[in-house]
């Protein structure tokens, strides 16, 4: 009891040194002050100022902080007893953030709120529409810094600003700002992909056909019919119905069906795996890849498998620290597979592979070495 005791005195009297001479300006001291009859509401405006001055400042907290206030607290914000400009100051909080020392995800979830929030002031308070302009303001000057989000938002700005397209007062800002996300979108995708030096690299095991249709489908045709349809697209309508970032996520993963074979299957979502705009794909892509090494390896002539275990424990090397568990699985699956297929007279490509194995889980340790051992106990028993 005495420890748990000391243990909250002592938290409590570091968050009061943490919070000790921190300088609250004026305007956003003024802010805090709107609230002061409203308990929840201004503890959540005091703790948020108050942690955003901090020199040492959570992002996180003040971020998460701020949507709370533009979103949950916009019906008192809006009030007819509070300032009209109010809301200006955690917007600006939210554009302070827009810089390459906050974490891409929180600018994302920064750029999306705007976005909502201004769908929610054309939906709730009209009146107050004069807070679309600061956040077409805030996106357009943050814009040139933040590229690599704002392409990630691109599914959001249609969903979200659909709405304020349809006001003319806002529709020249709202497909601007599409169009500007959209194009750099695309420009991406082209620039972090080119599949054509991957289908050279690739060309001893590709057909022509094969060739032709990956190369239309997400390559060079593809990011040129796409510019040529954004460049024509004169309406939000026409512009909100072009491929946002994660339908181009998509159409380069189904472009899998492309290969009828197996061993080019794995070969193929192997590239996609190492492309920047897959991330959020990766671990589906990474089960997809085990489903598809069984099948792989069926298709393949006995001189090929070493190197195709090579190419294994290359991908478990550089996967081991973030899918540790696809990496056992993966080292599984292949091991029974080799025992499987192995048909030299001293079990040569087995061995081969048990010597990688333990060359792999030496540098990963102990715990995971004899975890790896008991899932692969059917090593021993044949």
């Amino acid at each position: 009891m005495s420890e748990t005791f000391k243990s909250q005195a002592l938290e409590a009297n570091l968050e009061q040194t943490r919070y000790k001479d921190i300088f609250i300006p004026a305007e956003h001291q003024r802010f805090i002050d709107l609230s002061a009859k409203y308990f929840g509401i201004n503890k959540r405006a005091k703790e948020c100022i108050t942690e955003y001055h901090h020199p040492l400042s959570n992002h996180t907290f003040v971020t998460e902080e701020l949507r709370k206030m533009l979103m949950d607290d916009f019906w008192f914000y809006t009030r007819d007893d509070i300032p009209a400009d109010a809301l200006h100051i955690p917007m600006e909080m939210m554009h302070s953030l827009l810089k390459p020392e906050v974490t891409a995800k929180l600018r994302l979830q920064i750029i999306i709120t705007l976005m909502e929030f201004a769908n929610k002031v054309i939906s709730e308070s009209p009146k107050h529409s004069e807070l679309i302009l600061l956040v077409f303001n805030i996106l357009n000057d943050s814009f040139e810094a933040n590229k690599d989000v704002f392409i990630l938002a691109t599914k959001h700005a249609g969903r979200y600003l659909g709405k304020v397209a349809a006001d003319e007062r806002f529709k020249a800002s709202a497909c601007h700002l599409l169009r500007m996300m959209l194009q750099e979108n695309y420009r991406y995708w082209q620039t972090t992909s080119h599949v054509e030096n991957w289908v050279e690299s690739k060309r001893q095991m590709l057909t022509e056909e094969e060739i032709r249709t990956v190369c239309d489908e997400i390559g060079q045709p593809y990011f040129d019919r796409l510019n040529v349809d954004l460049a024509a697209a004169s309406t939000w309508e026409k512009l909100s119905d072009l491929p946002h970032f994660e339908q181009i996520a998509k159409r380069f993963t189904e472009s899998e069906k492309a290969f009828p074979h197996f061993i080019t299957k794995f070969h193929y979502v192997f590239f996609l795996l190492h492309l920047p705009g897959m991330e959020n794909q990766r671990e589906r892509l990474i089960w997809n890849m085990d489903r598809m090494m069984r099948d792989a390896i069926d298709e393949m002539k006995q001189e090929e498998l070493i190197p195709f275990i090579d190419t294994i424990f290359d991908l478990a090397e550089e996967l081991k620290q973030d899918y540790m568990s696809a990496v056992l699985d993966f080292q599984l699956t292949l091991g029974l597979k080799i025992i499987d297929v192995d048909q030299t007279e001293m079990k040569e490509i087995v061995n081969y592979f048990e010597k990688k194995l333990m060359c792999l889980w030496a540098k990963i340790g102990n715990s995971l070495w004899m975890r790896t051992i008991s899932r692969t106990s059917a090593f021993g028993s044949n």
